[in-house]
């Protein structure tokens, strides 16, 4: 007489071992630039004798262009265009800093027309360059660069101008 017997294997064992994962190296932070313009860097101090007026970026005929400074120094750019300016603007830009992030943004005029426009950023270290072909109205454009420390420091004293005028009171 023959007994077999059924040995029971452990689903451990039995199943295929696997590899083990290397461990991956953690992936660095993207480190932004540092934001300059025409030679400008934030931080930069203001020039003693008022900076030449710009008329043009490249063959776009500038509406105005302002240079921001506070306490810290050059803390930004704002310049204003017409709307035929866009593409070359963008393009202008996209050479110098890159592919920006682009987004549709959509207003509403004051008679309730909606309509909408590409809005492109480049982003640094100290803020964030906006290309909006739609500025205050269809007939200007802005490039304009947000610096969160600089605004921070202009409505902290701000805040602080209200307080001394409130205590004086």
């Amino acid at each position: 007489m023959t007994v077999m017997l059924a040995i029971g294997v452990p689903a451990a064992s039995a199943a295929p071992k696997a590899k083990p994962i290397a461990a991956s190296k953690p992936v660095p932070p993207k480190i932004l630039p540092a934001f300059e313009f025409m030679a400008h860097k934030i931080g930069d101090p203001k020039p003693s004798q008022p900076e030449a007026e710009v008329k043009s970026i490249g063959d776009i005929p500038l509406m105005t262009m302002y240079w921001q400074y506070d306490d810290t120094g050059f803390t930004g750019v704002s310049l204003y265009f017409y709307p035929s300016g866009v593409p070359a603007m963008r393009t202008t830009l996209t050479a110098k800093y890159g592919t920006p992030i682009s987004k549709i943004v959509e207003y509403t005029n004051g008679y309730g027309a909606k309509f909408s426009d590409v809005e492109d950023e480049w982003h640094f270290r100290e803020g964030t360059l906006t290309l909006q072909g739609v500025f205050g109205g269809r007939d200007m454009s802005a490039v304009t660069f947000d610096n969160p420390s600089a605004t921070a420091r202009k409505d902290a004293k701000a805040a602080a101008k209200a307080r001394d005028a409130a205590n004086a009171l």
